[in-house]
């Protein structure tokens, strides 16, 4: 009987001691099979089987019978097609000089957002005729350096240094957003100004290049304006004088209210005088 005890402790333990020995097999089995699967996944990305899209961009892919379809947000296989990604939004940033009415090169720092197209349809018409990012920027570079000269002659560089900067940031982005605006040249002022319609707003001549392309303008600003020396030294000149000016007028108000102070006490003075002359009779 106690053999026999013996002999089954013995197989329960090598039982268990077996049971062990698998649920080891299969956690090994399964750390491998992670760890394959994730460097596979690697070498998928690596060799360019495998794609993944941000959510601030879509993929346009073109399959290996020359179908193009749009790929937002996720992870996709790619195998042997043809991928191109596109940013959502285009941050651009601009440096050019440009010449005021009055001759005087400015150099003009803006700053543009630019949406790309949301619908599949335009996304691909872009991409058939534009066909990469480089060349949308290229795209946008054009029509903002050309919308920025087309804006400078509508005012003088004093203007725009002053108090025209927001007007100016205003007419170029229209341009860029809405297309050329149809001018013409003042004599009297010597400037080129706008043409609007009944309605107050700009006649247009000629269509963005922009939205023929279904790039939208999001926002737009001048971010600097750099000035030559010759209009800094006049507006320091100008500005010393208006202090000049405003020194001598407050000297004169100060002499004003002096001779009128002086002239007063006079007065007082005076009348004091005159009532002490004034004799004053008893009572009879």
């Amino acid at each position: 009987m106690y053999e026999t005890y013996n002999e089954i402790q013995e197989a329960e333990i090598g039982q268990e001691q077996s049971q062990k020995v698998w649920w080891t097999g299969y956690i090994v089995f399964g750390i491998v099979l992670l760890i394959s699967c994730g460097w596979f996944y690697m070498f998928l990305q690596g060799v360019g089987l495998y794609h993944r899209v941000g959510v601030d961009e879509y993929a346009i892919v073109q399959d290996v019978r020359g179908n193009f379809t749009v790929k937002e947000y996720g992870q996709y296989w790619r195998g042997f097609s043809n991928v191109w990604i596109y940013p959502r939004t285009i941050e651009f940033r601009f440096n050019d000089n440009v010449t005021c009415s009055d001759g005087s090169t400015m150099g003009i720092e803006s700053y543009a957002l630019i949406e790309l197209p949301d619908t599949e349809e335009e996304i691909l018409e872009l991409h058939k005729s534009i066909r990469n990012v480089n060349n949308i920027k290229d795209l946008i570079s054009a029509v903002v350096q050309t919308s920025l000269k087309h804006t400078a002659p509508s005012m003088t560089g004093k203007q725009l240094i002053t108090s025209h900067k927001a007007e100016f940031a205003d007419i170029a982005g229209g341009q860029i957003r809405d297309g050329f605006y149809e001018m013409e040249y003042d004599a009297e002022t010597q400037q080129t100004k706008f043409i609007k319609d009944e309605l107050g707003k700009y006649i247009t001549t000629k269509p963005s290049m922009l939205n023929m392309f279904g790039l939208d303008l999001k926002q737009f600003s001048i971010t600097r304006v750099d000035i030559p020396d010759s209009l800094y030294k006049q507006l320091r000149y100008e500005k010393h004088l208006q202090l000049e000016q405003m020194r001598m007028e407050a000297e004169a108000k100060a002499a004003r209210a002096k001779r009128d102070a002086e002239v007063q006490r006079a007065r007082m003075l005076a009348a004091e005088a005159a009532i002490a002359a004034i004799e004053i009779l008893p009572p009879e």
